[in-house]
């Protein structure tokens, strides 16, 4: 849409790489403080893996927000959040597969027969510690593309003329607020005693989960209260049909 300078082959130079190193500061810093400001070194030790998604997805669209605002300002920023940030839907439904083959995000146990009629591949991968687990990376992963469907087409296009510009970028906040919000209760190792030496519990994660829902309801709400005032204002509020 924006021949040479497009929105993103920019973004790709931006985002991508602020989402991976938000993926890391917060997994060290978030999820694992007490190792990780004991020893900041250890931060670069990445061969242990370390990656937090819901880090990588916030560093990632607050960066490129930022540089699209600073370095391409002839973009109308909430249509650009509109078009971009639903997608990332897709790239966690992806990302949660490379969590299956590490064996890394997965329920508590579950019998055999309840698990019975996935393909082979994920009963036997789900085979963990002499028990079977829930395979919450496909429950996730699911409801992940699934997510985008919904926000891309269902709200996108069934509720278009109720919609003002943004509404679908926060819709993916709510929605993945949602989902962890529903979901990291059932992770094994979940727990919401913050002195657990077990591990650090997802209890993070968890209320992170509730803070990203409220931020996309108050963005939303920011949205259609910005166009109200424009249009008070004399001034036309700017949709997708219109940019």
């Amino acid at each position: 849409k924006y021949k040479k300078h497009g929105i993103i082959d920019t973004l790709l130079l931006v985002a991508f790489p602020a989402g991976l190193i938000g993926a890391r500061l917060w997994y060290c810093f978030v999820l694992e403080p007490e190792i990780f400001l004991k020893d900041f070194g250890k931060v670069f030790d990445i061969r242990q893996g370390g990656m937090a998604i819901m880090g990588g997805a916030l560093f990632g669209i607050g960066f490129g927000v930022l540089f699209l605002l600073r370095f391409r300002k002839y973009l109308n920023i909430r249509y650009a959040m509109d078009i971009i940030i639903p997608t990332i839907l897709i790239a966690q439904f992806v990302g949660r597969f490379g969590n299956f083959f590490n064996q890394e995000v997965y329920g508590g146990i579950v019998s055999y027969e309840s698990i019975c009629w996935l393909p082979r591949i994920i009963r036997n991968n789900m085979f963990i510690n002499g028990e079977y687990r829930l395979p919450l990376f496909l429950i996730e992963g699911v409801i992940n593309i699934g997510g985008y469907f919904v926000i891309r087409y269902a709200v996108g296009k069934g509720l278009r003329k109720y919609l003002a510009l943004g509404d679908l970028a926060f819709s993916y906040i709510i929605w993945y607020g949602m989902t962890r919000a529903l979901l990291e209760p059932l992770r094994e190792g979940f727990t919401l005693d913050v002195s657990s030496k077990t591990g650090f519990g997802y209890i993070q994660s968890w209320i992170t989960a509730f803070a990203m829902i409220l931020v996309g309801i108050l963005g939303i709400v920011g949205c259609h209260v910005y166009d109200y005032i424009r249009k008070k204002k004399g001034l036309a509020p700017r949709t997708l049909d219109t940019i």
